[in-house]
């Protein structure tokens, strides 16, 4: 299994935390400036069907994230898992519909899975309405209707910061259950 950085070179910073528990990992700055496509790049050439948790930039990991996340793929190695989640009502792992799959700050893809969203990129109904939303393709590569698991409490904790894809987001997207 591999372990992918997503990220802008504004947020090294960033990164080097994230490296700091996962020095391993692979780190992909965004040369496209394009998110949509630089995410089906990391998909198809970097993650190349491989078992991989895949992490956004602006993050901050739990302690032991690694243990933590591995721990929970050994259990769950052909689902997709989302390491992050923004439910209230939500405080223990649930399973979602994958046409409700939201956020891709820290998710795991089961092998194949990277190859697969490539390949749905070519038919998803939403490539001009949603450019930017590789969460909603995730998704639908996933399956509207298959389960995929939600980990509670969150693994990782999204950063108060303004986002890079669209600045009028807020940056009030934190998890509850997340813990250091």
């Amino acid at each position: 299994m591999i372990y992918v950085v997503r990220a802008v070179e504004e947020r090294k910073p960033f990164v080097e935390e994230i490296l700091k528990q996962i020095p391993e990992a692979i780190v992909y700055y965004d040369e496209f400036r394009d998110p949509m496509k630089s995410y089906l790049h990391v998909c198809k050439d970097i993650v190349a069907g491989q078992p991989a948790v895949l992490l956004e930039d602006d993050i901050i990991l739990t302690s032991n994230f690694k243990e933590k996340a591995e721990t929970v793929i050994s259990q769950f190695p052909e689902l997709l898992i989302n390491f992050f989640s923004l439910s209230k009502k939500h405080i223990k792992p649930h399973f979602k519909k994958g046409r409700e799959y939201c956020m891709n700050q820290c998710e795991y893809f089961p092998k194949g899975f990277s190859l697969r969203v490539v390949k749905s990129y070519e038919h998803w109904p939403l490539k001009e309405k949603e450019p930017n939303a590789y969460d909603f393709l995730v998704g639908y590569a996933w399956g509207n209707n298959r389960d995929y698991l939600v980990w509670c409490p969150s693994l990782v904790q999204h950063r108060e910061v303004k986002s890079i894809i669209n600045p009028r987001r807020s940056s009030k997207r934190q998890s509850i259950t997340f813990m250091e």
